[in-house]
């Protein structure tokens, strides 16, 4: 039998889908804003904005990802596929 405590009610997960959503949806927002980070100046250590700007969200989006994915892993509270 399953322990109430660890089963989630039906809004906790919409709740968990929806804020992973989200979470997985700002890095797609980052990157499509071309125009705000195309162009050279400023630099970091002489890397143009265009490439450490994309570097960093690179890094970003792995924990954005990496959230999203234990959010929808918990809401699943090890159910069968």
């Amino acid at each position: 039998m399953p322990n109430v405590s660890t089963v989630q009610s039906g809004q906790d997960k919409k709740r968990a889908y929806m804020i992973a959503g989200i979470l997985m949806a700002i890095p797609f927002f980052a990157y499509i804003i071309l125009p705000v980070y195309d162009r050279v100046d400023p630099q970091l250590f002489g890397v143009p904005l265009f490439y450490w700007y994309q570097t960093v969200w690179l890094a970003i989006s792995a924990v954005l990802f990496g959230v999203a994915a234990f959010l929808i892993g918990r809401a699943k509270g090890g159910e069968e596929e």
